[in-house]
């Protein structure tokens, strides 16, 4: 059994440790649904290899979560097959990380990228080189609203160099955006049916910065599945971006007013009107192949001036 995990991590002349990872020079490859111990490891830790490389296949089994502390990691690649198996998830207060570079695979339904959830606060992730990304079932990369009363930290994705994000699937509360940042439209409810809007106090912001010779490469392939969509209390800034989706109601770029009931609890429930806005501030190549697909779609409804209860619109800006 042994020689078969070797094999198949890559790694047949490196021994593997009590807790099923094996070390090349200063680099760790953990075999499927292993969990790294420092203690097996000299008492090394996660952030001092030079690369890390994480395989999950069980449900809610993400590959890197992180809580209330901060992290920083050179080159970390992540696999995972299971349901709701995030590749990155940031959760609890304060939770902080970076990467050199980030490459993540999921193929399990409602798996992520990278996830910020709602029912956490001040939660911050950033890439400073390149990033990859590819669900078959989730989303790519999604900065969520807080929901925890009274506090107003955004979540915050930053991508600081080139980027290649694709999904597929039908764009849903749990699947198909490449990139979003905002709180789900009737995605939360009473014993969790999605019959309500998400409760919004922070922001979910997503940046996709980098120098001039860096482009976000952003692909999706199903129904309604938007490339880059910023809705309710969230807000996107793209600096160079290509884009391409397929499928009807695809749209290349969307930002969207959500308005009325949020539930968060029986005794948290309520109105809020809140509109997504992005920012392009570089060179945009978008094609949509889908019937009522558009390269840029605003939606601020037509009720009254449009205006949120901050005073804003949806609104999509260059």
């Amino acid at each position: 059994k042994q020689v078969l995990a070797l094999l198949s991590l890559g790694l047949s002349n490196v021994a593997l440790a009590a807790d099923g990872c094996a070390v090349d020079g200063n680099a760790l490859v953990c075999a499927a649904d292993a969990q790294y111990d420092p203690n097996a490891h000299g008492g090394k830790q996660l952030q001092d290899y030079d690369s890390v490389t994480i395989t999950t296949t069980t449900d809610n089994a993400f590959g890197y979560p992180q809580w209330s502390n901060q992290t920083a990691f050179k080159d970390f690649t992540i696999t995972t097959s299971g349901a709701a198996a995030d590749g990155v998830r940031l959760m609890n207060w304060g939770p902080t990380v970076s990467f050199n570079n980030l490459t993540v695979t999921t193929t399990g339904y409602s798996a992520d990228g990278i996830n910020l959830g709602r029912d956490a606060t001040d939660s911050k992730l950033t890439v400073n080189g390149s990033t990859t990304i590819k669900t078959a079932h989730g989303m790519g990369i999604r900065a969520v609203s807080s929901a925890i009363l009274g506090s107003s930290g955004p979540h915050t994705i930053i991508l600081n160099g080139k980027s290649d994000i694709s999904t597929k699937g039908e764009g849903s509360a749990n699947s198909g955006y490449a990139v979003y940042a905002g709180n789900n439209e009737n995605g939360c409810g009473p014993f969790n049916l999605p019959l309500y809007a998400c409760k919004a106090e922070g922001l979910g912001e997503i940046y996709l910065l980098g120098q001039d010779s860096d482009v976000h490469r952003i692909r999706t392939e199903g129904q309604d599945a938007h490339a880059i969509f910023a809705n309710g209390r969230g807000y996107i800034k793209a600096k160079n971006i290509d884009v391409e989706t397929t499928g009807d109601g695809a749209h290349g770029v969307a930002a969207q007013r959500i308005a009325g009931t949020y539930y968060y609890s029986s005794s948290n429930t309520g109105m809020q009107d809140y509109a997504g806005s992005v920012d392009l501030t570089g060179n945009v190549f978008i094609n949509v192949k889908g019937q009522d697909a558009y390269a840029l779609y605003a939606d601020s409804f037509d009720a009254a001036d449009g205006k949120d209860q901050n005073g804003k619109i949806a609104s999509i800006k260059s």
